[in-house]
Parts: structure tokens; C-alpha cells; sequence
């Protein structure tokens, strides 16, 4: 059973991804900013994070300086979910465990190919 973590600050994006998450037998854990997200990592260890970039007050690119300083965090893989698409390409982003980039809206097999992606990367 795969544990993920949403950390995504828009409350219908996240529950969005959290019930197509959990109907499908994942554990699935929410935070709305990334202050509150970095908290709950450490605390349950989750085993795939989906990660907004664009939060109020501590971005997504804070949080994953903050996973790659902590040697127990940054092995975690990361989809980073966002609306903006910007300049850095997946596998250019100087953040090793970033396995997939989503650009919102996210359709629901998208979603779960990503999810069911990350949670192999971590069953090996």
C-alpha cells in the first residue's frame, strides 16, 4: 500500500486528487501549504509526495530545498502538480527525486499513471 502525500494549497484541486487517490486503495494524506506539508513528511514518511509549486508562503521550490538538505526526505519521489509551466524541463530541475511533471488541469489517468509510477520507484 502506497502512502502519498498532497500538498497543494487549492481545496478542490486536492480533494480531487485525494478521493482518486483513496478509492483506488492508497493511503492518502493532505496539506494545504508547504509549511504544514514539510511537517507531516516528517512525521509519517510518505512514499510518493504530489507537490504544487506555486503555495502561499513557502513555495514548492522551498520545499524541495528543504527535502534535498534532509538526507531522510530526499529520497522521495516528487510529481510536481502546477498550473504554471515554466521554464525548467523535467530531468533539468537540479532536484533528483522530481520523477514527474503534471501541468494542471490534470486528467484522472494522467494522475494515476504518475502515482502508480512513483509508487514503484519505491516498492524496489
Amino acid at each position: 500500500m502506497c502512502k502519498v502525500l498532497i500538498v497543494e494549497d487549492e481545496a478542490n484541486i486536492r480533494r480531487f486528487v485525494a478521493t482518486n487517490l483513496s478509492v483506488r486503495g492508497l493511503t492518502v494524506a493532505e496539506a494545504g501549504d508547504a509549511e504544514e506539508g514539510l511537517r507531516l513528511m516528517r512525521q509519517s514518511k510518505p512514499e510518493v509526495l504530489i507537490l504544487d509549486i506555486r503555495l502561499p508562503g513557502m513555495s514548492g521550490w522551498d520545499l524541495l530545498n528543504e527535502m534535498k538538505a534532509d538526507a531522510s526526505l530526499s529520497s522521495i519521489p516528487v510529481i510536481v502538480m502546477t498550473a504554471s509551466v515554466t521554464n525548467v524541463r523535467f530531468g533539468e530541475s537540479g532536484y533528483a527525486n522530481v520523477v514527474r511533471w503534471l501541468v494542471k488541469p490534470v486528467s484522472v489517468v494522467e494522475l494515476l499513471q504518475a502515482v502508480k509510477s512513483a509508487c514503484n520507484r519505491t516498492e524496489h
